[in-house]
């Protein structure tokens, strides 16, 4: 999830002055903020990025599940325009599931071990290019063929297997690659470069991506810097993201469930059998305001619709160093 530059330009605004008033009225003071980065080439710091999702259905509540993987992080270069930073893929753990009851599957994780993503990102520090797009597509292609060898060995119908694979492999070979492989990123460095005031919401409309494919959706986004540290030099800035409820959002969703029903082979669905949706996604820093580089964060998407609710968290620390522990 990327800034938009309409959420970029709001938290950019700042009041010139607080207002003075008569000599016996005391001037409010603005708690202010800028997280513009300050990093140097060579910087380098270790990560713990965890990704989970639960599914409920009804009153069944469904476990979490996910991978914990380190993830070491180097600032490779500079410019006028932004910075190229590499985060390299250590072994990945898993969480809430036994890898001995996943068989041969559960050695799909160590497939991305050593794996770099070089990243270039604006001059806020936001990633907006994947820099060695092609490295990467070649090694999920080998993944994927890796998925389809175990399924055919397990017995799986290959048309199936097919079936649920085209779709990725086809998100791989285009032009959406960088933007999947940059979204954890991009919610990481979420704060750089933002000015804020503590307590001040910024409020705008902005597009989310589609669950199911498609359109994106319009949704209501919320800013605000929560509280600000200034001893230990800490923010706390939190994101809200809110699907819109409009007959746009209507609009894409029908179109979304048509197609999807003309996929499976079965009629187009009635507008009044579309089931509801709500997505949120809420998201916390702990931002070290001297660097602009967020110290932690956690993430949260809860997606509803028809009697299911699934979670997708995300959660990424900065690990300390040998000094700090």
């Amino acid at each position: 999830m990327l800034r938009t530059a309409t959420l970029v330009g709001l938290a950019a605004l700042a009041p010139l002055l607080p207002f003075q008033g008569s000599d016996e009225t005391a001037p409010t003071e603005v708690q202010q903020i800028s997280l513009r980065p300050s990093w140097e080439v060579g910087d380098s710091y270790r990560l713990e990025f965890t990704k989970t999702r639960a599914r409920s259905q009804g009153k069944r509540e469904g476990e979490e599940m996910g991978t914990v993987t380190p993830v070491d992080v180097l600032v490779h270069g500079a410019d006028d325009e932004g910075y190229s930073v590499r985060w390299k893929l250590g072994q990945a753990e898993f969480v809430g599931i036994d890898p001995e009851e996943m068989g041969p599957v559960a050695d799909l994780a160590a497939m991305f071990q050593g794996v770099e993503l070089d990243m270039h990102t604006n001059a806020l520090g936001v990633p907006d290019k994947l820099l060695n797009e092609e490295q990467v597509r070649k090694h999920v292609n080998e993944l994927f063929d890796r998925i389809e060898e175990l399924a055919l060995a397990d017995g799986a119908p290959p048309a199936l297997i097919k079936q649920m694979l085209n779709p990725a492999r086809g998100m791989v070979e285009g032009e959406l690659l960088s933007g999947f492989l940059l979204r954890e990123p991009g919610l990481f460095y979420f704060p750089c470069g933002l000015q804020l005031n503590v307590g001040e919401a910024v409020e705008s409309e902005e597009l989310i991506p589609n669950p199911f494919g498609g359109d994106p959706l319009p949704a209501t986004s919320r800013l605000l810097l929560e509280s600000l540290d200034t001893e230990n030099g800490r923010a706390v800035v939190r994101h809200r993201l809110e699907l819109g409820q409009g007959e746009e959002t209507e609009r894409i969703l029908r179109e979304t469930f048509t197609r999807i029903a003309k996929q499976m082979g079965g009629p187009a669905p009635r507008p009044e059998s579309l089931p509801e949706m709500l997505i949120v996604d809420e998201t916390e820093y702990d931002v070290d305001v001297a660097t602009g580089l967020p110290r932690s964060m956690s993430y949260a998407r809860t997606t509803s619709t028809a009697g299911t609710t699934q979670v997708d968290r995300v959660a990424i620390r900065v690990l300390p160093t040998e000094e700090e522990e």
